[in-house]
């Protein structure tokens, strides 16, 4: 547990100095993300890989999430999307921005991981929804099923910061049940099953 509590401190002290800095842009903040979660997959014991700023295919477009979770031969089951912290996770869930990006990645694998740097989202299909095997999921069909704020997460600073315990809970369920409740990672033909059927057989909608 230690490794993981190391490791957001890391994130955090980072991720809100880099936030200071004029010439910050989105992808100033990719290396940190990617350090973050591959800490979050191996605390995990998650056999997933991460990539960042990706070009994924498809069979009628090329995708550029920010990040993407995969299995050892890279098959993608999970697509992220990042934004900047001024950003609102409720947003972006329902975002219909670059030509319904959000919507199109939740239809190819039935989940998205999103954040605005200071936190981490697990964005699914309402539960009961027949998810698409093409096309795009509209936005009253999107459940934002989990948050984790990890900067608030921290309390003091230097030596004497402080990581919540359920800060750390929270961020590793967003990981582990995006891999493993959702996302169609254990062949390429189950993206046609609709992996969120798996998520409506849980509860409804959670935050925190």
């Amino acid at each position: 547990m230690q490794n993981i509590v190391r490791a957001i401190l890391e994130y955090v002290s980072e991720t809100r100095h880099l936030h200071t800095l004029s010439s910050s842009t989105e992808n100033t903040f990719y290396p940190a993300i990617k350090t973050l979660i591959t800490a979050v997959l191996k605390e995990g014991r998650l056999p997933f890989q991460v990539r960042v700023n990706t070009s994924e295919s498809n069979a009628k477009a090329r995708d550029m999430p920010d990040f993407v979770l995969g299995d050892d031969k890279m098959f993608v089951g999970v697509y992220g999307e990042v934004k900047r912290p001024s950003a609102s996770l409720e947003d972006l869930a329902v975002s219909m921005e670059q030509n319904d990006q959000i919507g199109r990645y939740l239809a190819q694998t039935g989940v998205v991981l999103i954040s605005n740097v200071r936190s981490f989202g697990l964005l699914a299909c309402v539960a009961g929804y027949d998810r698409p095997v093409t096309g795009s999921v509209p936005p009253d069909k999107r459940a934002l099923i989990k948050t984790i704020d990890v900067w608030s997460g921290v309390t003091g600073a230097g030596p004497h910061a402080k990581v919540d315990d359920v800060a750390v809970a929270d961020l590793l369920e967003i990981f582990e049940r995006s891999v493993t409740d959702y996302a169609p990672l254990a062949d390429p033909s189950s993206l046609a099953k609709g992996a969120c059927e798996t998520g409506s057989r849980r509860e409804g909608p959670t935050s925190r």
